[in-house]
């Protein structure tokens, strides 16, 4: 159950990202308004999947905020992202502004990963 569990929440953070990257690339080209309905429907789903993927894996391993520093930090990390993926994507109105945001979502996305995988002490979680 576990590791088809992992594969699944891995399988949906690579989509979920390429998909981002994509929208951040179409973006740039000003192509992003062209592009049709599954644009918006499409990651939205891989997110919702990815959302109830991770909140199994936190029911089946017992890994929680409150005893993971990691997984607490790694949270912050993902409002983070989602706000500056929002700023790059949408709300931003320079294209300038909207590269620095679409870069910066791209590297808190890193520290997510290396989080995920390293899951290090909260002294060194900073």
């Amino acid at each position: 159950m576990y590791t088809s569990l992992k594969l699944l929440h891995q399988l949906c953070i690579v989509s979920s990202f390429s998909l981002f990257l994509l929208r951040g690339l179409w973006m740039w080209q000003g192509r992003l308004a062209t592009r049709g309905r599954w644009v918006k429907s499409l990651p939205a789903a891989i997110d919702t999947v990815l959302l109830a993927s991770g909140l199994a894996l936190i029911w089946t391993t017992g890994f929680t905020p409150f005893n993971s520093p990691w997984l607490a930090t790694k949270l912050g990390l993902l409002l983070a992202y989602i706000v500056s993926g929002a700023l790059a994507l949408h709300y931003a109105r320079r294209l300038q502004i909207r590269l620095i945001w679409l870069l910066t979502a791209t590297l808190i996305f890193i520290a997510m990963v290396a989080l995920a995988l390293n899951k290090p002490p909260l002294w060194l979680a900073f």
